[in-house]
């Protein structure tokens, strides 16, 4: 879920899944701090910036890999910059906190909150926790990828006009999903990400909800999740069940198998 709340209040819930960044970091005699691949640029930020608020220099060779798709609305960046933290943790033999991490990656871009350990509603401009959620009950996520990357910063810098009525709305829902986690009720929780899916269109329009709604009401899956600033949307099923496979096996004759993945809550 994502949105924004009555007083203006930024905020997303989030959903841990089980894809992963990691990091190594190697200390070498180069008083340079390089990075693998070329690319994470903002994980090479972080570090630097890390390393100014220590009032260190923080020289090595930092190599990420990633099982998360980038441009995806997955949060691969955030995860790289988490990675990168934790390796140079182990390296400095310290522990950041959460406002740590918070105090740079605001400096950086939008961050999710995927460093608490479960699900928690997360202002995600100004990088700080609103409430813990605690974890959700398992869950199978089959995850349909429509194509094309969103840059996190352009998508977040653009304006978006909210409407009272649907500030409004948000909160309703937010209190309904509030409630839903309390109870350990998937098919509440499904319902209001559905309908945080629905009120997105207005900002980030994917052409198939309705069909990907469709789908989920004809296998009586838990609801619809979508990847507000991304560019998928995933049906919530029961790991393993005949419902899990009767959507995957929908999705892919419909959408390809190649645009197809399945994910699991952690």
């Amino acid at each position: 879920m994502q949105g924004v709340l009555p007083g203006d209040q930024h905020f997303l819930v989030t959903l841990p899944i089980n894809v992963k960044s990691y990091a190594t970091f190697v200390r070498t005699d180069s008083a340079e701090l390089t990075i693998q691949p070329k690319t994470k640029l903002k994980s090479k930020l972080f570090i630097e910036r890390l390393g100014h608020k220590l009032g260190i220099q923080i020289y090595g060779d930092l190599q990420i890999t990633s099982e998360i798709p980038e441009g995806k609305g997955l949060s691969s960046s955030t995860a790289d910059m988490l990675a990168s933290a934790r390796a140079i943790e182990k390296y400095l033999h310290k522990t950041f906190s959460a406002i740590d991490i918070e105090s740079i990656l605001r400096t950086i871009e939008p961050s999710d909150g995927i460093w608490h350990e479960h699900s928690v509603v997360y202002d995600h401009k100004r990088c700080s926790l609103i409430q813990s959620l605690g974890k959700i009950p398992s869950v199978e996520i089959i995850s349909i990828d429509f194509g094309g990357e969103l840059n996190t910063l352009e998508y977040n810098s653009s304006k978006k006009v909210f409407l009272s009525d649907d500030k409004n709305a948000y909160q309703a829902f937010l209190s309904q999903l509030i409630e839903a986690f309390s109870s350990k009720d998937l098919y509440g929780i499904g319902k209001v990400a559905t309908e945080s899916a629905k009120l997105n269109q207005k900002h980030n329009f994917k052409t198939h909800l309705d069909r990907i709604i469709q789908i989920s009401e004809e296998k009586q899956a838990f609801g619809v999740i979508n990847t507000h600033s991304g560019t998928c949307l995933g049906i919530l099923v029961t790991p393993n069940s005949e419902i899990s496979k009767e959507v995957l096996s929908t999705v892919k004759q419909e959408f390809g198998n190649e645009n197809v993945a399945v994910y699991n809550s952690i």
